[in-house]
């Protein structure tokens, strides 16, 4: 006797943008996305879903082609290329979602062969020795004592080691040695380790030494993170940005350089690859799970700098070098 979950029945499902919108958070959040990265896609897809709604597309799996691309040209008139691409991204990543779940079949797509517009490459303009090594002294010289040893040291970790702000923030003492740096939260979740020089292993003995002595006196006790605010709180990205731009109205940074963390990513990147670092190992020590998000590092050298690095491992060269 056959059950009734044995025969098929054919009926429709509806599906709401409120509740496929949720489903798609709770799924990346579910692959560890990071919170700033969530809010990224509930904006792109709040703008999307109310767009819809008004050209009377009531659920996801009734927009046309033509509606998205509408969407994208009403947005390309009056924002930036790179942030349209960026809201364009996560709405394709959305349908994709949809697809893989088996709620839209694949055809019906309506962001399939949608090509984004062309950004226009601008060259990656990064701080330069004397600027990072004046970061480093202004941060040095703050009257507060414990200001002045973890500022210095953020600034010779990001300047040495590449992390992100969000990884940095998010390290515990165990996880900073002599030797090493573990990231147990990188992006995408993913965790790898990094050198410590000895230069900044230094530094974080003696930050230690102060941070200890500063939340002694106040009689807050301990949490096992690195980085600390002057409460004994969680050290938050924005708070790094506020003293880079705080430090950089007393250093001589050139007009065109972005005062900001990631920049001193970028300085660590290129540095590494002058000093003759593969781009393989730094596409792992930066965490990059793609080797074409590294390459940028290496297109914005400049001309002069490639070619003396090229000249330095000259094959011709360095067999003379050996005769």
């Amino acid at each position: 006797m056959r059950s009734y979950s044995d025969i098929p029945e054919e009926f429709e499902v509806s599906m709401s943008w409120p509740s496929a919108i949720k489903e798609l958070l709770l799924f990346k959040k579910a692959e560890g996305y990071t919170e700033g990265t969530l809010k990224g896609y509930k904006s792109s897809m709040k703008l999307f879903s109310e767009y819809c709604v008004a050209k009377g597309y009531m659920s996801p799996a009734n927009v046309p082609k033509r509606a998205v691309r509408e969407f994208q040209a009403d947005m390309n008139e009056s924002h930036a290329v790179g942030y349209c691409n960026a809201h364009l991204s996560r709405i394709r990543a959305f349908y994709g979602f949809l697809c893989d779940e088996g709620d839209l079949p694949e055809y019906a797509d309506p962001t399939r062969r949608l090509k984004m517009a062309e950004v226009l490459k601008k060259k990656l303009i990064i701080f330069n020795d004397e600027e990072v090594l004046q970061f480093i002294e202004a941060a040095g010289n703050q009257k507060n004592k414990f200001f002045a040893a973890r500022d210095k040291l953020l600034i010779m970790m990001m300047a040495d080691a590449g992390l992100r702000v969000r990884e940095m923030v998010s390290l515990q003492d165990k996880e900073v040695t002599d030797e090493y740096i573990f990231v147990k939260k990188g992006k995408g979740n993913k965790q790898r380790m990094v050198y410590c020089s000895p230069a900044v292993a230094k530094e974080v003995i003696r930050y230690k030494r102060v941070r200890n002595a500063y939340f002694d006196s106040k009689n807050i006790p301990k949490n096992g993170m690195l980085f600390r605010n002057r409460d004994g709180g969680f050290l938050k990205n924005d708070g790094v940005q506020k003293m880079l731009k705080k430090l950089a109205t007393v250093v001589d940074v050139r007009a065109d350089v972005r005062v900001s963390p990631h920049t001193f990513r970028h300085y660590f990147a290129q540095s590494q690859l002058k000093n003759g670092c593969d781009i393989l190992t730094l596409s792992r020590l930066l965490g990059h799970s793609n080797i074409n998000t590294t390459q940028i590092y290496l297109e914005g050298l400049a001309d002069e700098e490639l070619v003396q690095s090229a000249i330095s491992t000259s094959p011709l060269m360095n067999l003379r070098n050996r005769q």
